[in-house]
């Protein structure tokens, strides 16, 4: 008896454990983070509707510290003026207000950012300064005007403005190979002098109505605002150490 119940506790023992035995459980998959170290090019997707087209390199050290540099260029499109009679339109009776999809410039850009690497992304967060010179020339705007009645004056306009913006940007990226792809978010303050000069206005009511409400002549408009930022980027690793 004795004997048997050794031989059934040992066969059962062994189907317990045979296929530990003969199929050891496989080790727990490491997940090999990928080295952050080395330089990247990259472009803000978000910032075409905005007629914004910069170009982003970046260089990573010591796995810890991001250095980058973006230049671009901004370009008037269409798509923001909804021309309306030969004006562009939708600019406000404040001049506070910026027309939009007028506007044509360069840009720079100058970050630092710290990195923190995850098991599936690494977040960044750290400061950027913005530096854009923008202008139009010889364009035309309509505005409606008197009591809400729609009595159309146009007006046309030079400008010249500098922004400086000093922001804090947050965000995640992650990597496919040599693919990046994130995205970002920032908050700051700009500030932004403009040079603007009404060198012609008219009207169906005359030149005395279209100079009460947009008289010729130059005017400066320095401002200090608030300013959030968004941005999708995608790139490609060019070089790693």
């Amino acid at each position: 008896m004795k004997y048997g119940f050794a031989v059934i506790s040992f066969l059962i023992f062994f189907s317990a454990h045979a296929q530990r035995l003969f199929y050891p459980p496989p080790e727990p998959k490491t997940i090999v983070k990928p080295s952050l170290n080395g330089s990247a090019l990259s472009i803000n997707i978000f910032g075409i509707p905005f007629n914004d087209f910069s170009v982003y390199y970046e260089v990573t050290r010591n796995e810890k510290k991001r250095y980058g540099i973006s230049g671009g260029y901004m370009i008037a499109f269409n798509w923001w003026r909804g021309k309306q009679d030969g004006g562009t339109g939708g600019i406000e009776v404040d001049d506070d207000r910026i027309p939009l999809g007028v506007y044509n410039g360069p840009e720079l850009r100058l970050y630092y950012m710290a990195l923190k690497q995850k098991p599936d992304r690494v977040t960044f967060n750290g400061p950027q300064l913005l530096f854009k010179y923008l202008f139009y020339n010889n364009t035309t705007f309509i505005d409606f005007q008197k009591s809400g009645e729609a009595i159309p004056v146009w007006f046309t306009r030079n400008e010249t403005a500098y922004v400086i913006d000093a922001e804090w940007l947050l965000g995640n990226e992650y990597y496919e190979g040599n693919l990046i792809y994130g995205y970002y978010f920032g908050f700051g303050l700009r500030y932004r002098i403009r040079y603007v000069s009404t060198i012609h206005n008219y009207s169906e009511e005359g030149t005395l109505f279209a100079n009460s409400f947009r008289p010729v002549g130059n005017k400066t408009i320095a401002q200090f605002i608030p300013v959030i930022n968004f941005g999708f980027k995608f790139g490609v690793r060019l070089k790693k150490k």
